[in-house]
């Protein structure tokens, strides 16, 4: 009797899916560096009293997050 042990990861790679995932997970990862560098930047222009609306404008962060920034100070 053949017993051959199919993982996950080895029907992914033979999908050629490995790489695919792999890159989105860099992706993502990049992503969230970008959003937390745009948070500390946006906390830095808050404490120097830069307003809210110029705040979002120049990092790109949604209103929402900003005004969660501004709540705690």
């Amino acid at each position: 009797m053949n017993t051959t042990a199919v993982t996950f990861e080895s029907v992914l790679e033979e999908l050629g899916l490995v790489a695919k995932w792999e890159a989105r997970g860099e992706a993502i990862g990049e992503a969230r560096g970008e959003e937390r560098k745009a948070l500390e930047i946006a906390r830095s222009m808050l404490e120097m009293g830069i307003p809210l609306e110029t705040v979002v404008t120049a990092t790109g962060l949604a209103p929402e997050k900003v005004e969660g920034l501004y709540e705690r100070q």
